[in-house]
C-alpha cells in the first residue's frame, strides 16, 4: 500500500466526518441488503449517516484509519464506497475493484468525485490522484463487474462549492 494512503488521516484529520449521501442511503433501501460494508469509510461519517436514517447496521473498513483498519474476514450482501476511488492510484484501481468483488456476494455501489480536490498531498499532487471521465470509470469497472446503473450528478458542497460525482452500481461477475 502506498504511504499516502496510510498517512491520509494524519494529513487531513477532519476528512471522512459528516459525509451524508442520500443517493447511497436510497440505493441501500432499494436493495435492502442483510449485511453492508463501507469500504474506505474514513472516520465513518457516511456509515453513521446511513445508520441514523435507516434500519441498517454498517460495518466499516479503512486501511488508513486505525480504528477501522482490520481487513474484513467475511463477505457482504452489499459493499459501498463514497469519495474513495479518486484517491486510489490508477494502477491500484483494478485491484481495488477486484478486492471489493471478493467482499460482496452480489452488489457494490460507489460515489466517485470527478473534480480536482482542494487538498494536496505532501508530494504536491492533488489529493484526487485519479481523475477520470465518466466513460473511463465505466471502462475500469466493466473489466471486473457488470455496471447495472450509473449517473453523473451535481453536488453542492458547503466547503468546496459545486462538485460532480459519478454514482455507479455494480453486480459482481
Amino acid at each position: 500500500m502506498k504511504k499516502h494512503y496510510t498517512d491520509w488521516h494524519k494529513l487531513f484529520p477532519n476528512s471522512g466526518k459528516g459525509k451524508e449521501f442520500p443517493w447511497m442511503r436510497d440505493t441501500l433501501l432499494r436493495f435492502d441488503p442483510k449485511s453492508i460494508l463501507d469500504y474506505g469509510c474514513g472516520k465513518g461519517g457516511t456509515a453513521d449517516y446511513i445508520e441514523s436514517t435507516t434500519h441498517f447496521k454498517v460495518d466499516r473498513y479503512d486501511p488508513g484509519y486505525a480504528p477501522y483498519s482490520a481487513k474484513p474476514t467475511r463477505t457482504y450482501d452489499f459493499v459501498y464506497s463514497t469519495d474513495v476511488f479518486e484517491h486510489i492510484e490508477l494502477e491500484d484501481v483494478g485491484p481495488a475493484i477486484a478486492y471489493i468483488n471478493s467482499l460482496t456476494s452480489r452488489y457494490h455501489a460507489h460515489i466517485i468525485d470527478l473534480d480536482p480536490a482542494k487538498k494536496t498531498l505532501l508530494d504536491g499532487r492533488n489529493a484526487h490522484v485519479t481523475l477520470l471521465t465518466e466513460a473511463q470509470w465505466l471502462t475500469e469497472f466493466n473489466q471486473y463487474c457488470e455496471v447495472v446503473d450509473y449517473a453523473t450528478c451535481g453536488y453542492e458542497d458547503k466547503r468546496l462549492g459545486q462538485r460532480r460525482r459519478l454514482h455507479i452500481t455494480c453486480l459482481k461477475h
